[in-house]
């Protein structure tokens, strides 16, 4: 059975230790550019450098933005599920100042599933499944935060991990369990009924076999000592005059 699930803000913010710098694809782009300028145009040896200076110095300075916001959580908490039945997650971050874009998203271990797993914004909404049973653990939220120019995001790590005990869904495995009845009752009708089928033609392959041995050894009155015995009549014996 599943428990009641309710909100719960974290009052754990994100550390130095756990944000995780990186350029964004616009930064790796503006790089090729300069270099493939370079190359093609007869600019001096100073100039790439100065531009490939100045694209780092607006990186860094995206970084230093991304990192002043410490984001709060608010990520729905649950104790118990039930195996394979999905219930509502939530998880909603505070504001990150002056980031230009937001992406939250909730790793998973495989005895888990969340869909979706990530959204654009500051909310993630969806539904929180366990696949197998026992004690598992829900890694903290994953936020990502995009600077103002652009060129820079920062990965925080936010809240702390919760275990999750996952139940058998004992409901669903009663009604699968009475669903299942009707049939195998039909199955072991039908295996009587087969069973019952082979006796017969066991029986009556006994009765020709041995119809046939009586033919055999005494000839043609085997006929008339089969019959009679067949429906319980004693065999008359006819006495031969001398």
């Amino acid at each position: 059975m599943t428990m009641p699930a309710s909100p719960v803000t974290s009052t754990n913010h994100a550390k130095i230790g756990q944000s995780t710098p990186r350029p964004t694809r616009l930064a790796a782009l503006l790089v090729a550019f300069v270099a493939i300028l370079s190359a093609v145009l007869p600019v001096p040896v100073l100039v790439p450098f100065l531009l490939a200076g100045g694209i780092a110095g607006c990186v860094l300075m995206d970084l230093l933005v991304a990192h002043r916001g410490v984001p709060s959580l608010d990520r729905t908490r649950l104790q118990t599920l039930s195996l394979l039945v999905g219930v509502p997650f939530r998880a909603k971050v505070g504001e990150l100042g002056q980031a230009r874009a937001v992406r939250i998203r909730q790793p998973v271990p495989p005895e888990l599933l969340v869909e979706p797993p990530w959204a654009g914004g500051n909310e993630l909404k969806g539904e929180l499944t366990g696949r197998h049973r026992g004690i598992q653990v829900l890694p903290p939220v994953t936020v990502r935060a995009v600077g103002p120019l652009g060129l820079g995001s920062l990965d925080h790590s936010v809240g702390t991990s919760q275990e999750v005990t996952v139940f058998p869904d004992l409901p669903r495995a009663r009604r699968l369990a009475a669903a299942r009845r009707p049939t195998r009752r039909a199955v072991n009708s039908s295996r009587n009924l087969q069973a019952a089928l082979l006796l017969a033609r066991r029986n009556t392959a006994t009765a020709l076999s041995r119809y046939s041995f009586l033919s055999t050894s005494s000839g043609g009155g085997a006929d008339d000592r089969l019959s009679s015995s067949a429906f319980g009549r004693p065999q008359k014996t006819m006495a031969c005059p001398t």
